[in-house]
């Protein structure tokens, strides 16, 4: 799931242009309210199989979701619509949170040469796409190529540059190329894949459901077929007309599916929205989207954020409620959250997030998760850690941000556990580096600045030149106008004024202006990144190489690009590791941004509901659940 960007987009209507970095309070299935039940569930005559013979009772999910960008595999970039890609879609492998460890998925094995360049999936034999059709190696070439080439717009895919180290991948980008050569159909259940260097972990990046097959014979040339049906090989069907669904989108259980089938009999996401009022720039032209088609794919009207920027999303989703708490009787602003927990205290939803104010009472009421990421009956509340770092992008260009020890001090003054503790009520945790916990490589304190030291900071901008902040150009904090932002950056403009900086507040309601003010000034923003598996090379290569699809922040140094490149080429898992831990230091050294907090789940089930479990990435596996009567 890239763009750290998870880009949560909040409705059909009112949402902020930007993209976010990560937030997530369990991305996919944290969601905005507001659902108003259009479709009718279908009778139980209606459903499909019996799960008798699974011996277990199947039923229907009820999933509380903010509104999806899109789950077509093109425009995929934030946790909504990845949480259903995975479920309509099938990569070639998946992550196992639970195992740690790769598993098969269309390809049922896979080899690497000795050089950790070329790589040999071998499909499953019996996949097969929901309209019948069997899944090939063509398939995969089709669809990687569609993901390389550029819109009917012009528009790139922000998925792309993942598949950047894929021989002729970029020659197909620019239009130098009819074909991506390194993407080869060896036979009808063969695929080899040949880079451009070494990267050992390559399979870790076709985790994303970016990455699984569409149906070649059914898209043709169509480029917006899958829009109008969404159709993969995954472990779940849509069970309705795509342009017959409103505020629900049903998915039922896929019983031909190659892998083991899911227990559910299907899942429902309910759709919920914020009440925010944007000026009317933001909207779709001032146009009622009454279709999920209408909402997220109809060509020019692609509902959600752009590509580059930061959104408030992220304030919202994170620690499972707004940055500020404050009383739930105060009907004057209400998020998604409080909308979603109030549909789950009636009984209509399975799945929900939690508002951070009621963490604490979700707990005493649901019980508490024994690893933070299972549920079970008595054990509803989920608040595992994320594999998220949220932190502040610095226009690294304009002075005194350009200056790596200004950078420093700034880090220095900021006071994280302060910050969580007042405004996450501890639901988040003070970030110590950019790797967060569960991510291979972590560790605590890996970046010295990321922790508060008031004295220090002021004696650093002292010996940089700039005694108590004489002679200091001011900062710019860039401020979306919503209660969350400015809640945050109150506390950080209070405490970087602390230690002699001095701070300017700009609001801003659009990306255009949010560009304008971080590139203009010495500007400072909120961003954040969730990995799409959990690895270091997943952070530090699209944030902080040269070339990196994410480097929002101009940043670059030879070390750390010759670092990156030479750690992807060792075999050796924990060599791996320590070198990439070697290229984090030399970042670490530039504090080319500053991290803030790790990002925890805050998440509640029902009773009803068996063997969920949430992982890292703020996805689940829709296969495994089943529910009690």
């Amino acid at each position: 799931m890239k763009n750290a960007s998870r880009i949560p987009s909040f409705s059909r209507r009112d949402f902020f242009v930007g993209a976010a970095a990560a937030a997530t309070a369990f991305g996919g299935l944290s969601l905005l309210g507001g659902c108003g039940l259009l479709l009718p569930r279908p009778d139980a005559s209606e459903e499909e199989d019996s799960v008798a013979t699974l011996g277990k009772n199947g039923g229907t999910l009820i999933v509380a979701s903010h509104w999806p960008y899109s789950f077509d595999p093109f425009y995929l970039q934030e946790l909504a619509g990845a949480q259903i890609a995975q479920c309509l879609l099938d990569p070639l492998v998946r992550y196992d949170y639970q195992a740690q460890k790769l598993v098969p998925a269309a390809a049922e094995s896979w080899q690497v040469n000795e050089e950790g360049t070329v790589f040999t999936f071998n499909l499953a034999p019996h996949a097969r796409f929901h309209n019948g059709e069997p899944v090939t190696a063509a398939d995969f070439k089709f669809s990687w190529e569609r993901l390389l080439k550029p819109d009917p717009d012009g528009a790139f895919s922000d998925n792309a540059p993942l598949l950047s180290m894929v021989q002729g991948a970029n020659e197909l980008r620019e239009g130098e190329a009819e074909e991506a050569v390194g993407i080869r159909v060896v036979d009808e259940t063969t695929l080899e894949v040949t880079l451009t260097g070494a990267f050992h972990e390559f399979p870790y990046v076709l985790t994303y459901p970016a990455f699984a097959p569409l149906c070649a014979k059914s898209m043709g040339s169509d480029f917006f077929a899958f829009a109008r049906e969404p159709l993969g090989s995954g472990p779940f069907k849509m069970a309705f007309d795509l342009e017959q669904m409103v505020d629900i989108l049903r998915l039922a259980r896929f019983n031909d599916y190659q892998g083991t089938p899911a227990l559910l009999e299907a899942v429902e996401f309910w759709f919920f929205s914020s009440d925010m009022k944007l000026p009317e720039s933001t909207s779709n032209d001032g146009e009622e989207e009454a279709t999920l088609w209408e909402a997220a794919y109809r060509p020019g009207r692609r509902n959600g954020p752009a590509v580059t920027g930061s959104s408030p999303a992220s304030s919202f989703t994170l620690a499972g409620g707004a940055v500020s708490p404050r009383k739930v009787d105060d009907k004057s602003f209400r998020t998604y959250e409080e909308k979603a927990y109030e549909r789950f205290l009636s009984g209509e939803v399975d799945v929900a997030p939690v508002p951070v104010w009621e963490l604490e009472d979700a707990r005493a009421r649901f019980g508490e998760s024994q690893d933070g990421y299972t549920a079970a009956p008595g054990a509803q509340t989920l608040t595992g850690g994320e594999a998220c770092t949220q932190f502040l992008v610095l226009n690294l260009v304009a002075e005194p941000l350009s200056n790596p020890k200004v950078r420093e001090a700034l880090s220095y003054a900021i006071d994280r556990e302060a910050l969580c503790e007042k405004l996450f009520l501890s639901a988040n945790l003070p970030a110590t580096g950019i790797i967060p916990p569960g991510v291979e490589g972590f560790r605590d304190g890996a970046w010295p600045a990321a922790t508060y030291d008031l004295a220090k900071a002021r004696q650093i901008l002292s010996d940089a030149g700039y005694p108590e902040g004489k002679e200091l150009a001011p900062l710019t904090l860039v401020v979306w106008d919503i209660e969350s932002e400015r809640a945050l950056f109150k506390r950080i403009a209070a405490d970087l004024r602390a230690a002699g900086f001095v701070v300017r507040v700009k609001t801003v309601l659009s990306d255009e202006e949010y560009q304008e003010a971080l590139k203009e000034n010495a500007g400072i923003a909120t961003s954040g990144w969730i990995a799409d598996f959990p690895l270091m090379e997943n952070i530090l290569n699209p944030l902080f190489a040269s070339s990196g699809s994410f480097n929002q922040f101009e940043y670059s140094r030879a070390e750390v690009d010759e670092g990156i490149t030479a750690a992807r080429a060792i075999a050796g898992e924990r060599e791996r590791t320590q070198a990439f831990q070697a290229v984090d230091d030399l970042i670490a050294a530039d504090m080319p941004v500053v991290p803030l907090y790790y990002t925890r789940l805050a998440l509640v089930c029902s009773d009803r509901t068996n063997d969920f479990t949430a992982a890292p990435d703020g996805t689940t596996n829709l296969t495994k659940p089943w529910l009690s009567w």
